[in-house]
C-alpha cells in the first residue's frame, strides 16, 4: 500500500516571502502596522486550516489501512478453508477412487468439481473487485493531496491580497489625513 508522508516535525508553514519580508528592514515597518488581533487572527485561522489537513490526512491513511488490513484477514482466512477444504477433498477423492462403480456418482463428483470451478471464478472477480477499490482509494488520496496543495496556494495568494490591501488602506488613510 502507499504510504502517505506524514512529516510531523516540519516548519509551520509561511507563505513565500514572509521570511524574506521580515528580514528586509524597509518591510519590517509595514509589519508594524497590522494589528496584533488581526495576526493572530490569521494564525489561529492558519493552524485550524493545517489541523484539519492533518486530520484528513491521518483519518486517509488510517482508512486505507483499515480497509487493507480487512482485506487481508478475509483473504487470508478464506484461502485457509480452500485449503483446508482442498485438502479433505483430495484425501476424499484418494479414497473413493478404488470405489467408483457407477455413474451416478461419477456425475454428483462433476457437479461438486463444477460448483469448485464457479466458486473458484467468483473468488477471482472479488480480488479482482478489490483490487479496483484499492486503486480508487490510492486515486483519492492523490486528489486529496492535490486538494491539499491548491488549498495552500489559496491560503498564500489571499495573505498576498490581504497584504496589498493593508498597504492601500494605508495609503488612501495618509491620503484622508492631509
Amino acid at each position: 500500500m502507499m504510504e502517505i508522508e506524514n512529516n510531523h516535525n516540519a516548519e509551520p508553514f509561511e507563505p513565500n516571502g514572509v521570511r524574506d519580508l521580515a528580514t528586509n528592514n524597509k518591510d519590517i515597518q509595514s509589519f508594524k502596522n497590522i494589528s496584533p488581533e488581526d495576526m493572530k487572527l490569521v494564525q489561529v485561522e492558519y493552524d485550524k486550516l493545517r489541523e484539519v489537513i492533518k486530520q484528513l490526512d491521518e483519518n486517509v491513511s488510517d482508512l486505507l489501512q483499515a480497509q487493507e488490513n480487512k482485506f487481508l484477514v478475509a483473504y487470508k482466512n478464506h484461502a485457509r478453508k480452500i485449503t483446508t477444504d482442498f485438502t479433505k477433498l483430495q484425501a476424499e477423492i484418494e479414497g473413493k477412487e478404488h470405489a467408483i462403480q457407477n455413474h451416478a456418482y461419477v456425475k454428483e463428483l462433476e457437479e461438486e468439481r463444477d460448483w469448485y470451478k464457479k466458486e473458484a471464478l467468483h473468488l477471482d472477480s472479488m480480488l479482482t473487485k478489490s483490487k479496483s477499490n484499492e486503486h480508487s482509494f490510492r486515486e483519492k488520496v492523490q486528489q486529496l493531496e492535490q486538494d491539499k496543495e491548491w488549498l495552500s496556494n489559496q491560503l498564500k495568494e489571499l495573505l498576498k491580497e490581504k497584504k496589498e490591501l493593508i498597504s492601500t488602506l494605508e495609503s488612501n488613510e495618509s491620503v484622508c489625513k492631509t
